[in-house]
């Protein structure tokens, strides 16, 4: 579903703030300034955490993560 939506990147291997091992996909929506990252598990297959980043400052926001859902 995610490749059939469009603007997905694989970001490629890392781990999560738990030091498990994950792939992160990065899903951009050209409308907005946000950016989120999809943390899936190498071992299960799941998704088991959302980063969501602001890439462009806004008033008084400043640019990089402003959420994570694990």
């Amino acid at each position: 579903m995610l490749v059939d939506a469009g603007g997905v990147t694989v970001l490629g291997e890392s781990q999560d703030r738990l030091g498990r091992d994950m792939v992160g996909l990065r899903v951009s929506d050209e409308g907005t300034s946000y950016e989120n990252t999809l943390l899936i598990s190498e071992d299960t297959g799941r998704i088991t955490g959302i980063e969501n980043e602001l890439t462009k400052p806004m008033e008084f926001i400043p640019a990089g993560v402003v959420g994570y859902t694990m």
